[in-house]
């Protein structure tokens, strides 16, 4: 998670860290993202 739920910003996160910060694409496995499409389907987000 990038952010805490009141949206500040996680120093420590990877991806809040250069040069990670500045990416426009992230290579990633095949599982990626699959829990915020079933969170969404679910109708919690």
């Amino acid at each position: 998670m990038r952010y805490d739920d009141n949206g500040k910003k996680i120093e420590d996160f990877i991806l809040n860290k250069e040069p990670f910060n500045k990416s426009n694409i992230l290579i990633t496995g095949k599982n990626f993202g699959w829990d915020l499409q079933e969170n969404m389907h679910l109708g919690l987000f």
